[in-house]
């Protein structure tokens, strides 16, 4: 990089996918448009390299003051200060965007129902792929930030990794928030089983699983509590069944081999949510999340 003086500039745009730097020095993980794969299992964050990020020169003594930070899913436009090698990216400001849906998504059956909602007065709350709204059953307990810290942890006692939760948790937040609550157990997807068969709660079951859940817990589906369907989620993940199969032991194994959040949060998503597929990225982007509340990044 030293003998590198400017010639052949190769300039690029990305989007910030990790900003927790081992070595604290502010950089951040990018995966740079044209560059890296968007498949997060052929290219996962761990081996993209970190990007130096410049600061704005304002502020502070003696070089020190304070530090804007970058957050997952920031758009970022830079160069790479090794040239044609490409090796040694370098974040120079962000980009603002904005984030259409595609023609795949305007014309799903989905996204018409969403749309429908919202004509009639209804949120569309957290859920991407849905129309969802609150069936009052029990009451929201906690801040969001209490339920992220509470979910997280559980997952943690329960074995895994700090990655493997993190992914888990942020594809439940996507799955049930609602005007400003994360994780919401009430969340309720209306339809998306078909006429009357709704999806409900934290991870958006639908009427199979919910009797599955009746069966294994004792209780009626109104009575699940916070901590009752977390737990379910991991007994579906260790358990074989007979709607399910083998489908989410395998997934909980696979899951088990995620070394970071993006595999874990695809894995989580394609495999136990069994979701469509068209907001992983925003999964992966809410595992980063939590780990920036529950680390205190």
């Amino acid at each position: 990089m030293m003998e590198f003086y400017g010639d052949n500039v190769r300039w690029w745009i990305g989007i910030v996918v990790n900003i927790l730097d081992p070595l604290q020095l502010g950089r951040a993980q990018v995966r740079i448009f044209g560059v890296h794969s968007r498949n997060n299992l052929q290219i996962p964050t761990g081996a993209l390299p970190w990007a130096t990020v410049l600061q704005p020169n304002i502020g502070g003594t003696s070089g020190v003051g304070f530090t804007p930070q970058l957050l997952p899913g920031t758009q970022v436009f830079g160069m790479f200060l090794d040239g044609k090698s490409s090796q040694a990216p370098c974040v120079i400001g962000a980009m603002p965007k904005i984030e259409v849906p595609s023609e795949q998504q305007l014309n799903s059956a989905q996204w018409k129902e969403g749309a429908q909602g919202q004509e009639a007065g209804q949120s569309p709350g957290g859920r991407t792929d849905g129309a969802v709204e609150v069936v009052s059953n029990l009451p929201v307990l906690g801040t969001n930030q209490n339920r992220i810290t509470q979910a997280y942890e559980y997952f943690r006692n329960q074995g895994y990794s700090r990655e493997q939760a993190a992914g888990i948790v942020g594809n439940l937040m996507v799955e049930s928030r609602y005007q400003n609550q994360e994780l919401n157990i009430n969340a309720i997807n209306r339809n998306d089983q078909g006429p009357g068969q709704h999806s409900r709660g934290l991870a958006q079951w639908g009427p199979g699983r919910r009797t599955i859940y009746e069966q294994w817990s004792g209780k009626s589906w109104n009575q699940a509590t916070f901590e009752d369907q977390l737990g379910f989620v991991v007994h579906e993940l260790n358990n074989s069944d007979p709607y399910n199969g083998n489908l989410n032991v395998n997934a909980n194994a696979n899951l088990k081999q995620a070394t970071s959040v993006d595999q874990a949060a695809t894995i989580f998503d394609t495999q136990y949510e069994r979701s469509a597929g068209l907001h992983t990225d925003q999964r992966i982007k809410e595992g980063y999340r939590v780990l920036q509340i529950v680390e205190g990044s």
